[in-house]
């Protein structure tokens, strides 16, 4: 009896970690996946692993290939996508902002042009990026995508994409 309950006991201590730990862009699209015209997903690694590996087979253009080979590396992708109005309020966004600056993803990138916005995010540990994360907000949607990958900084260097050839 003393044993089940302190396995019960150390279950649900787990459990609480888990969930105050989770991401604050993982709790942002449990909190937003249910609307009309919203679309949230998790797609496991293994099956993005044998999209793109199969899909590599067939692409005649040199970036395409390169970027299909990168799917190797990814672990999961989750992503919240809105098309049209987003009853996603400045609120909102300001809390899913406070929390992704309390954890370990460094701003990498932010674009803003007239009524679009686009902020992109990393964790990297030795120089492998374990956590991408990417914000894009217009007039006509959001969209919230999250990868967790083991992706080598060197991979992405030696990746020749034809536009980098015209900058």
């Amino acid at each position: 009896m003393n044993k089940n309950f302190l396995c019960t006991l150390i279950l649900l201590f787990l459990c609480t970690i888990c969930l105050f730990s989770q991401r604050p862009v993982h709790k942002f699209i449990d909190k937003h996946n249910d609307y009309h015209n919203s679309v949230a997903m998790t797609i496991p690694g293994w099956l993005i692993r044998s999209g793109t590996n199969f899909a590599e087979k067939f692409a005649e253009d040199e970036d395409e290939k390169v970027f299909l080979s990168l799917g190797q590396y990814i672990k999961k992708v989750r992503f919240l996508a809105i098309d049209g109005d987003s009853p996603i309020d400045n609120e909102d966004i300001q809390w899913l902002l406070a929390g992704i600056k309390k954890t370990n993803l460094e701003e990498y990138v932010t674009v803003r042009d007239q009524d679009k916005n686009v902020n992109v995010w990393i964790e990297d540990d030795n120089n492998i990026v374990k956590n991408l994360t990417m914000l894009a907000r217009t007039e006509d949607g959001f969209a919230l995508v999250t990868i967790k990958s083991k992706l080598p900084l060197e991979i992405l260097k030696k990746a020749d994409f034809s536009f980098n050839k015209h900058l």
